[in-house]
């Protein structure tokens, strides 16, 4: 993982990197995220997933990226269905509704935004959902109180870039 400071106004913001396996993106956090490698069992096999998130405790709202390496097989869904299947699971793990989602492109690449309404106590989450080949890149923004999009989480969510770098 690379670090890299840019000037994008002020105050200062920090651009992330993150590479994985030939495949690169760029995020710009309002501060230093915390980031890690991990495993994740998706059920037709096992696959590291990097990940990257910064938590603002003064106002309480947390931004993140993450993405994961699907295995090679026969048996993976196309982009589309595992765009939905993202979604769906990321609603069922933090007990919520899917209450929008919009089809577009990122750079080229099928993408999903959603929001999630929390079931019971919890707050709002925006996501953006890309597939690069056998790649999705999360992007996340949470801790909202309305289902509009507030300003800071779109932009923090529309400054994913993908790079031009053997993306599938």
């Amino acid at each position: 993982m690379q670090m890299t400071f840019t000037l994008a106004g002020v105050p200062l913001l920090m651009a992330l990197t993150l590479t994985t396996v030939g495949n690169r993106y760029t995020l710009q956090y309002p501060a230093p995220p915390l980031c890690r490698r991990t495993e994740i069992d998706l059920g037709f096999g096992k696959s590291p997933k990097d990940e990257c998130h910064f938590f603002d405790t003064e106002v309480g709202r947390g931004y993140g990226g993450e993405i994961v390496a699907f295995p090679d097989s026969a048996e993976r869904p196309d982009a589309r269905q595992l765009l939905l299947a993202a979604a769906d699971g990321a609603a069922s793990a933090t007990d919520s509704d899917v209450v929008d989602r919009r089809a577009h492109s990122v750079d080229g690449y099928p993408a999903l935004d959603v929001t999630l309404y929390p079931r019971g106590q919890g707050h709002v989450a925006f996501l953006r959902l890309v597939m690069l080949g056998k790649y999705l890149i999360t992007v996340t923004a949470d801790g909202y109180g309305a289902r509009a999009i507030p300003a800071d989480a779109s932009a923090f969510i529309g400054s994913l870039k993908i790079l031009p770098t053997n993306a599938n």
